[in-house]
């Protein structure tokens, strides 16, 4: 087919997407690799499926159809070969009725011979006479075949069946018939003579019969139709002309090919353009005639909406599977679809763009219904006019002064039918009188009385014309019918239009094809405006908010970027400039803090150093007293001032080193460290100083616990607690030490009997500078901690007043 190298060079663009993804997987990652790739797969799919499509439309023109023509009449001379056995089963009574005929013409006896033949079952256009010894008609039977046609020329007797073909003319045109004939004879003398034509006519074509609507009314096998197939047939002779040609073709045949068919060459394919379309043509020979079976082949316009079909609809199957992997996966966008600003965006645009186009669809299908209403109206008054002419014309030939009831009513629907290229219903006085279609009266589908209201219409109303829809099971079409006056009776003239549907659907696939790209059309003006919006509004929001998060974490490092010169340009370069004035603030506030933690330093230091000094001059000046006044005392006076001021020195030095550890920021040099043997050589002085007035008690559970660190810093931390604990205490009590190790932690835990805390003093204890006594500097638990959480470690206390203080330590255990 013709889609076939534009089908390879999609399969290889799709081969090479496949090879491009094995080779760099993390490209079809990337939304523009799948948009490509479903792009790919649509239009490979389209093509795929017409051409699949192309290749069964010609097998079947090829096979079925082109059969079907060659060997129509051989099917309809076994239809009249296969009619004769019944009619000779009626030989008495036919010989009978020529004995007796009728005083005139019937169609009752001719009627009952055909509906015994194989013809009549398969609704064959035919005919059949009794004719007496002189040719006279005695009676008559017709399917679709006018009488008009005349005696068949040049009838040899035969006393048996005979069957020869004839082409016989009707209103210009000829047409090919079997006929079949029989003489009867009595002692010799012949009696009478029964005829039965068959019609060869292509119309008779079992796939064109069954173009007609009404066959899937009455469809009993499965021959191929053009309600499945879009399928023209067109007969010409050997020179070119066009003997046959239902669907008004006006191309004809290229010299080529007439060429071809007049030098006997096998069938062959070949194509013409008709009114825009290109068709694909299947030629061949029979006889002295040649055929043309063709169909349409798809356009770009058609083929690009068949492509959108297949990518909407990977697109969809594509949004599901995203969809339940989002459900799966327990995505917050899933079940807050509308919490994003640009979901809201996106749906806005979608819901902006498919509601007008949805409303200009309906109202769009609603006014071409009524336009093709309108024109179906207009064209009706004109074939009205015509009809009315024809049945004029027609009554004139067959000379006025037949009365009506004696006109060939039959020839008359035939007549009009062929003229008019419509089916005709006569009906005289609102009984059926005749019909183009008969079979559908003989099988009861229509009604043998006009419809009443039709009729009220026309007679008591005096239209002109009326038209209504006529229902055939599920199938409907409009029907036209006009009134003629002829003396005193009135006939009507009822034009069915059974392809109405069709040309409807006809044009309703133009529209939804139309409606399709302009569909595609919108969809891709809103992705790309949603591109747009999304590159221009909502990147840099989402680039704020990423920013706002940096920032509520600490990092004023944070710098957003943005090339286009917008409101959302200056937005962020506000942004921009309120980081770097927080940044210069933070500076600006760490240098002050700096100054003032050093203030407040100097003044803490001069504070606990002046406490000391005031000590130490009182004693030095007692002693130069006592030194100048010759006092007998000063050995003692030396002695107690000297113990005095040793004592504040002591003080001094101790107030030194707890400053110098707050100020200290060095990592600490750890090495494996003996956790029990140090809290107990930290206890130890406490143990031999204090034994008089405090118990202490040192607990170790377990096997030796080692921790890497700093043994100095932890001495130091220790020493802080122990040291809180003997002054928390002031009298007697007691302090018990417990070491231990549980899971991957090292725990040291301090307990006194002292007063304990209040739970507002618990909350302050770790604060620099708080101290609840005197004399106390406020550095020593906080100093505790810093060294705690230098090792890794951490610190807890619980307190309660009057039921004393715990202190856990808890460092990670290492070799």
């Amino acid at each position: 087919p013709a889609a076939s190298p534009v089908t390879a060079v999609l399969a290889a663009a799709l081969a090479a997407g496949v090879l491009v993804a094995a080779v760099r997987p993390a490209w079809t990652a990337r939304r523009e690799a799948a948009f490509a790739g479903l792009v790919l797969a649509s239009l490979w799919l389209a093509r795929s499926a017409d051409g699949m499509a192309v290749l069964r439309t010609r097998a079947v023109l090829e096979t079925t159809v082109a059969h079907t023509v060659l060997t129509q009449e051989a099917w309809g001379g076994f239809l009249i070969e296969e009619s004769l056995p019944g009619l000779d089963r009626s030989a008495s009574d036919i010989a009978a009725f020529f004995k007796d005929p009728p005083p005139a013409r019937d169609t009752d006896f001719a009627h009952e011979l055909w509906a015994r033949t194989s013809v009549a079952k398969a609704n064959w256009h035919s005919s059949l006479e009794v004719r007496d010894a002189e040719g006279n008609t005695l009676s008559r039977f017709s399917l679709n075949v006018p009488r008009i046609l005349g005696d068949p020329p040049d009838l040899e007797p035969s006393a048996d069946w005979a069957i020869v073909p004839r082409s016989l003319t009707f209103i210009g045109r000829e047409k090919d018939f079997l006929v079949g004939y029989k003489d009867y004879a009595e002692n010799g003398v012949r009696i009478g003579r029964v005829v039965l034509y068959v019609s060869l006519d292509p119309e008779m074509l079992p796939f064109l019969y069954s173009a007609n609507p009404y066959f899937e009314v009455l469809r009993t096998d499965p021959l191929p139709s053009l309600g499945e197939l879009d399928l023209g047939c067109e007969i010409f002779d050997l020179d070119g002309v066009s003997l046959f040609n239902p669907r008004k073709v006006t191309a004809g045949l290229a010299d080529p090919d007439l060429e071809r068919l007049q030098a006997a060459a096998p069938p062959f394919w070949s194509s013409f353009r008709e009114r825009g379309t290109v068709y694909d043509a299947y030629l061949f020979r029979s006889g002295e005639r040649g055929y043309s079976l063709f169909t349409p082949r798809k356009d770009l316009k058609t083929g690009a909406v068949d492509a959108l079909r297949f990518f909407f609809l990977g697109l969809a199957f594509a949004a599901a599977a995203a969809l339940l992997a989002a459900l799966a996966g327990g995505r917050a966008w899933v079940r807050r679809p509308w919490w994003s600003f640009s979901n809201r965006v996106y749906a806005g645009f979608l819901v902006l763009t498919l509601v007008p186009l949805l409303l200009y669809t309906v109202f769009t299908r609603n006014l071409f219904d009524s336009l093709f209403t309108e024109r179906f109206v207009e064209e009706s008054a004109v074939r009205a006019s015509y009809a009315q002419g024809l049945m004029e014309a027609f009554l004139f030939v067959q000379g006025v002064e037949l009365s009506p009831y004696l006109a060939p009513r039959e020839d008359l629907a035939l007549w009009i039918s062929e003229t008019l290229s419509n089916d005709v219903i006569l009906y005289q006085d609102a009984v059926l009188g005749a019909s183009s279609r008969r079979e559908f009266f003989e099988t009861g589908l229509l009604p043998d009385i006009l419809d009443g209201e039709t009729y009220q219409a026309l007679v008591y109303e005096r239209k002109p014309y009326y038209v209504q829809r006529t229902r055939l099971g599920d199938y409907s079409f409009q029907t036209l019918t006009v009134p003629y006056e002829f003396r005193n009776s009135t006939l009507f003239i009822s034009l069915p239009f059974p392809f109405e549907r069709e040309q409807l659907g006809r044009a309703t696939r133009e529209i939804v094809e139309f409606l399709v790209l302009l569909s595609a059309f919108f969809v891709v003006l809103v992705v790309l405006f949603s591109r747009g919006i999304r590159s221009q509004i909502i990147v840099p929001i989402r680039k704020l908010l990423a920013g706002t998060r940096e920032v509520g974490l600490g990092n004023l490092e944070v710098a957003i970027e943005h090339r286009s010169r917008d409101e959302m340009m200056t937005l962020i370069d506000g942004f921009n400039t309120m980081i770097r004035n927080l940044r210069a603030h933070e500076q600006e506030l760490a240098e002050m803090s700096k100054k003032v933690a050093w203030t407040e330093m100097a003044r803490k230091v001069a504070h606990e150093i002046k406490n000391p000094l005031t000590p130490i001059q009182l004693s030095a000046e007692h002693v130069l007293k006592v030194y100048e006044d010759k006092r007998g005392d000063l050995d003692t006076a030396l002695k107690e001032s000297m113990s005095y001021i040793i004592g504040e020195v002591e003080n001094l030095r101790r107030i030194a080193q707890e400053f110098m550890e707050i100020a200290r920021d060095t990592t600490p040099d750890k090495e494996p460290v003996d956790l029990k043997a140090l809290v107990e050589e930290t206890v130890r002085p406490y143990r031999r100083l204090l034994s008089e007035r405090i118990r202490f008690t040192l607990v170790t559970e377990g096997e030796e616990v080692r921790v890497r660190g700093d043994a100095a810093k932890l001495r130091t931390a220790f020493r802080n607690v122990v040291a809180n604990a003997v002054e928390a205490i002031g009298g007697r009590g007691e302090v018990a030490v417990t070491v231990g190790r549980e899971g991957g932690l090292a725990r040291v835990v301090v307990r006194d009997d002292g007063p304990g805390m209040s739970p507002e003093t618990l909350a302050r204890i770790f604060d620099l500078y708080y101290s609840t006594k005197d004399s106390g500097t406020g550095l020593g638990l906080p100093i505790t901690r810093k060294i705690v959480e230098e090792h890794g470690g951490a610190i807890r206390v619980v307190s309660e007043p009057g039921r004393g203080t715990s202190v856990t330590v808890e460092l990670p255990a290492g070799a």
